[in-house]
Formats: structure tokens, C-alpha cells, sequence
């Protein structure tokens, strides 16, 4: 049987001892009968292994057509100068591409002995490049000579030998070589190739010009920048603009000077790129102009980089006009200068309006737990309703920037993993909150985790979970994770509030309820509670309003009392819409959640919130609530509303409840013209089917 010659490794580090040994490879390439893939093979290992031993075998397959490559390939790396001998003799015996890959390993092997034969092929171009890398002066001026034939040779040479950049320059030569040569030339030429470049700049080849630009880019000529710059007003506006992002591009600050004259969109982005601090100043004016480029200079107030321009834009905060300070505001915020709010702090008692209320919204998205007192101070400190509405809304915008995730108060309703939505699946809502009790709020969707309920299928995840703010249901693919947290924020925030809220008056003590509700938890409802009964009416309705708007379960209690009891109609619906919303999300049994329900539905007057109770009873899976759903199947207003919810809850309870659910799909079907929801009528009264054989 024959043996298959494994495929060199690609690993660095495979050894040669895990090779076949080198007689046993050149026996392969003797063989009769060895097939063409074989003796590649050998091939690829000989290049690692070969000795001079190899170099007559892998000589014989130089004129093979199918394996002159692949004893190319082997003879190439091999230090003998017996490879040199064999590829030579070989050049006369071979032709076409044969005869080129020979011609190739001898330039890659830097043959000088073969330069008299492959001089005798010129113009060549095979000859004429393994010449240029054999680089020897016989060889040179042959292809020198041979010229324009052999332009693309002499490029290749001419990185050793600059002389034939000028040669090419002076040849009739193909254009792509020569935007090459010239590229080189000026190259080499040193700091007397910049009359060169600059020439290049106000000709009219288009091709030059981008190899100017090009060296404008790359060149590392210490002369160049300061040339260049002399050279920039010279230029028509579209070649201007394009010669000042290369300058810009090309990182040397000594163009600054020349670019900060300009005042262009061009020049202001170059600018920014070398991160020129000088420029602040005619960024700063060009900003204020109004004009077409005040935009672009306050875009480069934002992103010029670096601690000076930091520095730079936080002394505007002190300037003699109030516009300037207004704008070294805006920029303190939208760059987000660290350590900037003490300085932002000095700047809320500013005496120009626009200027406190720039300090005070910029102090809203720099700001942290920590300087939170000091904006409470200012709020109720504010001495205009401008001034209170834009504290107001710092105080907010930090109470959501700092709110932290926590897993506190994560109750799992509901989780099933497996081959979801309808193959075989294990309810593991025990194994969740186990996890969650241990303190894990990362659940991975995993056998491990939950075992295979499913075997070589894949698995799903899906988790139903209250965190205090609402029912979410997410669902993860196996080998994925669901994050189960809420979000709070410090208890320094709240304190804060709740100090300030006791002696605040008025207007600062409205902003100050609405504040709290964005900051939410117990704390905060119990400040709003006490709110509610003020007696001053503004401050008890902003409480009224906090309470009908609280996202968790917490208010509950508030808000049916307030529905019930209330003389206000306003509140009375705002109180049983919150009811509604929240009564799904308790941290109950299904029976209570529904018994709250069915109290509240005894208080509704009007379709849109009989539509909210649909909506709350299509979250709670159970017979009972699929019960309370199918009468509103009569009503004209509500019937796709309630088909809807129908099908929402007979998806989660068919299997336990078939019966009912059978009647409650049918009844749907025939009153429901909503094509979806017939057709996910149709999937559940399909198994229900199955659940009933």
C-alpha cells in the first residue's frame, strides 16, 4: 500500500523528526508509481530538511512541467552552491513558464554566475527582474542598457542604485513607473529634491501631483515642512485644500503658523490633527462668528487633543466676555474634562443668564455623587425659574448617570430552558433563584447549569423576572447569558434629596418631588408620600403625580387608595391606570394579582383603561385570568384587544388547561380579524390537540 506523505505542519514549531526522513522522501520522488501529490509533498518537507545529498533527485524535476515548482520550492532554501549549478543548467533545457520559475530562483538566490545567461534573454522581463536582484554591476548595466523595456526592472534595482531613478526619469517609460521613479528620486536627491516636489505641486500632470502629496505624507525630509508651507497660499483652493491634510497628515508642527493664516475647513481640521493649542484662540473667535465656519471650529474646540487644549478651553471659563465663558462651558461638557466641576461651580453664580444656566447643564452631565449637594444647593438657591428648571435638570441627569445595576430585589417568575418554543423543555425557575439567592445575577444558558432536557438540540433560555420596576422576559441562545439586575442609585443621592425636600419651598420643592421620582426606591416614595397631603396645591400635585407614575409595585397601596377615595377625577384615573400597570408586577401569587384586578375593574368607567386591564391580565398565566378576558370578546371597541390578550395568556397555559383554552381559541377565531392573531389562535388550538390526546 502506498504511504501518504502528511502535509507539512504549518506550526513553527513542528520538528523535524516528525517529518519522514530525507531518504525516505527522495525515494518517494524516484518512485515509479508515487502519485503527482506525493512527490509535492516530499517537496514541501525536503524545503525543511534537504541536504546536498537532495539537490541531484530535485535537479532532474526542474524541467518537469507538473513538479518544477514544488523542487523549486525545496531547492530554493538549501545553502549548496550545487543548487546554483542545477537551476543553470536547467535555464537552457527549459522554456515558457518552466523557464520563468527558473529564472526566479535564480534571482532569489542572488546567482551572480548566472548573470551572462540571463543577461543574453534581455529584454526579458523574467531575465531583466532576477538581474535587478542579483544587483551585481554587469548586471545593472545591462538592464540600464536595456532600457525602457526593462523600466520595471531598473525600479526594482534603483533602491540600491539611486542613479537609475534619474535614468528612468529621462526614459520613455510606462506612467505607473514613472510616478515611481520620480517618488525616488526626489527621495534620494535629499533636501535638493524639494524644488523638485514643489514644481510637482503647481504643474498640471495630476499623477505628480499626487506624488507629492504622497511625500508631503511620508517623506522624512526636516526641510520639507517649512518648503511646503511657503507654498500653500500659491495654490488654487482645491490643490490648497488637499496640500493641507498631507500637512496634516504628516504630524510637523512647524506648518502651524501658515495653517492658523488660512482659516479654512481644511486647515482648522489639520490643525486639530496636530493637536496645535495655539489655534484655541481663532477657534474660539471663528466659533462665535456665526459664520460658515463656526461649526467646524467649535467641532475642533471639542476634539483637539490634548491636556493644553484642556487647560486652554477651562480658562475660558474665566474670560472677560460672557459669550466666551458661555461657549468655554458648552466645551468643558462636550469634551467631559475631568476635574473640571470645581471650576464649573464658580461659574453657576456667573451674572449673565446664559452663563449659569451653560454652568448648570454642563455641571448636570460632568457632575458625580459627590458634588450632587452642591446642585441641590443650587436649586434651591435659584432665584429665577430658568435657573431652578436647569438645576432641576442637572439633578436629574445625575441621578440617571449615577444609578448603579444591583441584583437587590430580582424576583424570577417564571424560566424554562431547552428547545424552545415548543420541543422539550424543563421549567428550572427553582434553579434561578437559587442562583440569584447565592448572589449570581449572570445566568449562563447551559447543561451545566440546568441539565439537557433537549439532548443534541439546541437549547434556549428563557427567564421571566420582576426587579422591582417591572416584568421583563428575556430569552438567550445556549452557551449565552442573561444579566438579571435593577438599577439604583447611591443612597448619598437620596439623603441629599430627602434633607433638601424638608426645607425647600415653592418652586424648588416641585423640581425637587419630580427629581425624586427619576431617583426612585423607598426612601423616595416615602418623601413623595408625605408630599401628597402639602398644602400647598402645586407640591401636593406633583406628589399626586410622582405617585401615579411610579414604575414598582411599592406604590401600590398609594394608588389604590387614591383611586378609590380621591375627589379629583384627574387623579382618580391617573391612580387606577398606575393601579393597572403595576398590579401584574407584585411579588405575588397569581389569585391576589387578579383579585386586585377584578377590585380595580369594578372602578372603570372607560375603554382605554378597560384596554390597560386587558393588557395587565394577559402577563398573569392562568385560567382564571383567561376567564375575565373573554367577556370583553363582545365588546365592538375592545374584541382584537382582547383576542390578543386571549391568545397571551392560552400560549402559557394550554398544556395545563386545554379545556378552557380550546373554547377561549374558538371563540377568538370567531370574532377576531386581526390575521396574526388568528393564526397564533390556530398554533395554540393545535396544542392543545396534543395535549388532550
Amino acid at each position: 500500500m502506498k504511504k501518504r506523505i502528511l502535509p507539512i505542519l504549518l506550526a513553527v514549531s513542528t520538528s523535524v523528526s516528525a517529518l519522514a526522513g530525507e531518504a525516505e522522501l527522495l525515494a518517494i520522488l524516484k518512485s515509479g508509481t508515487a502519485s503527482r501529490f506525493d512527490k509535492s509533498d516530499a517537496c514541501r518537507q525536503l524545503a525543511i530538511c534537504a541536504t546536498k545529498t537532495s539537490v541531484p533527485t530535485l535537479a532532474a524535476l526542474l524541467t518537469d512541467p507538473d513538479l518544477s515548482h514544488m523542487a523549486r520550492y525545496a531547492l530554493e532554501p538549501l545553502k549548496d552552491p550545487s543548487v546554483d549549478d542545477a537551476l543553470r543548467d536547467a535555464l537552457g533545457k527549459t522554456s515558457g513558464n518552466v523557464r520563468a520559475g527558473i529564472i526566479h530562483s535564480l534571482g532569489v538566490r542572488r546567482d551572480a554566475k548566472a548573470v551572462p545567461a540571463l543577461i543574453a534573454l534581455l529584454p526579458d522581463p523574467f531575465a531583466a527582474s532576477a538581474l535587478a536582484r542579483i544587483g551585481t554591476p554587469d548586471a545593472i548595466a545591462a538592464i540600464e542598457k536595456a532600457l525602457p523595456a526593462t523600466a520595471a526592472a531598473c525600479l526594482l534595482a534603483a533602491e540600491t542604485n539611486p542613479s537609475l531613478y534619474e535614468k528612468l526619469i529621462a526614459a520613455n517609460i510606462p506612467p505607473h513607473i514613472r510616478i515611481g521613479a520620480m517618488a525616488g528620486a526626489i527621495r534620494a536627491r535629499g533636501a535638493d529634491g524639494i524644488p523638485t516636489l514643489v514644481q510637482l505641486l503647481h504643474g498640471d500632470d495630476p499623477a505628480m501631483f499626487g506624488v507629492a502629496l504622497r511625500l508631503t505624507r511620508e517623506w522624512n525630509e526636516p526641510k520639507l515642512t517649512a518648503a511646503l508651507a511657503a507654498e500653500i497660499a500659491k495654490l488654487p483652493s482645491d490643490r490648497q485644500e488637499l496640500l493641507v491634510r498631507a500637512l496634516g497628515d504628516r504630524g510637523d508642527r512647524a506648518v502651524v503658523p501658515s495653517l492658523l493664516a488660512l482659516r479654512t475647513a481644511a486647515s482648522i481640521q489639520a490643525l486639530v490633527q496636530l493637536g496645535a493649542t495655539a489655534a484655541v484662540p481663532m477657534f474660539v473667535e471663528l466659533a462665535l462668528s456665526g459664520r460658515e465656519l463656526a461649526p467646524a471650529a467649535q467641532a475642533a474646540l471639542v476634539s483637539l487633543p490634548g491636556k493644553e487644549a484642556e487647560e486652554a478651553i477651562l480658562g475660558l471659563l474665566g474670560h472677560a466676555d460672557a459669550k466666551i465663558r458661555a461657549l468655554g462651558i458648552t466645551l468643558v461638557s462636550q469634551r467631559r474634562i475631568s476635574g473640571a466641576t470645581p471650576a464649573l461651580l464658580k461659574t453657576v453664580t456667573d451674572a449673565d443668564d446664559a452663563v449659569r444656566a451653560a454652568a448648570v447643564k454642563a455641571l448636570g452631565e460632568t457632575a458625580s455623587a459627590k458634588e450632587f449637594p452642591s446642585l441641590v444647593e443650587l436649586l434651591l438657591k435659584a432665584k429665577s425659574f430658568a435657573d431652578a428648571e436647569a438645576a432641576e435638570s442637572a439633578l436629574t441627569a445625575v441621578c440617571v448617570r449615577e444609578s448603579k445595576p444591583t441584583g437587590a430585589n430580582v424576583t424570577v417568575i417564571k424560566a424554562v430552558y431547552g428547545d424552545l418554543p415548543n420541543g422539550r423543555s424543563a421549567d428550572v425557575t427553582d434553579k434561578v433563584a437559587a442562583l440569584v439567592k447565592k448572589g449570581e445575577f449572570q445566568i449562563e444558558a447551559s447543561n451545566q447549569n440546568f441539565g439537557d432536557p433537549a439532548p443534541k438540540t439546541p437549547k434556549k433560555l428563557t427567564i421571566e423576572y420582576n426587579t422591582g420596576s417591572g416584568i421583563q422576559s428575556k430569552t438567550v441562545a445556549e452557551g449565552d447569558s442573561i444579566a438579571l439586575s435593577a438599577v439604583a442609585v447611591p443612597p448619598a443621592i437620596t439623603d441629599a434629596l430627602c434633607a433638601a425636600l424638608s426645607q425647600a419651598v415653592g418652586p424648588a420643592k416641585v423640581s425637587l418631588l419630580r427629581v425624586l421620582r427619576s431617583a426612585g426606591g423607598p426612601r423616595s416614595l416615602a418623601a413623595i408620600r408625605a408630599a401628597a397631603t402639602d398644602a400647598n396645591t402645586e407640591v401636593r400635585d406633583t406628589a399626586l403625580r410622582a405617585i401615579c407614575d411610579w414604575p414598582s409595585p411599592d406604590a401600590l397601596p398609594d394608588l389604590i387608595n387614591l383611586a378609590r377615595t380621591s375627589s379629583d377625577p384627574k387623579f382618580k384615573i391617573l391612580a387606577l391606570r398606575g393601579w393597572l400597570r403595576l398590579a401584574p408586577q407584585q411579588e405575588a401569587p397569581a389569585e391576589t394579582k387578579l383579585s386586585s384586578l377584578k377590585t380595580a375593574e369594578g372602578l372603570i368607567t372607560r375603554d382605554d383603561e378597560r384596554r390597560l386591564l386587558l393588557s395587565a391580565l394577559s402577563q398573569i398565566p392562568s385560567a382564571a385570568s383567561l376567564a375575565m378576558i373573554l367577556p370583553h370578546l363582545d365588546s365592538p371597541r375592545l374584541k382584537e384587544e382582547a383576542a390578543m390578550a386571549a391568545v397571551s395568556v392560552a400560549e402559557k397555559i394550554a398544556k395545563a388547561h386545554p379545556t378552557e383554552v380550546t373554547a377561549a381559541m374558538q371563540k377568538v377565531l370567531a370574532v377576531s380579524k386581526n390575521n396574526r392573531t388568528t393564526r397564533n389562535a390556530e398554533i395554540v388550538l393545535a396544542e392543545t390537540g396534543k395535549a388532550a390526546k
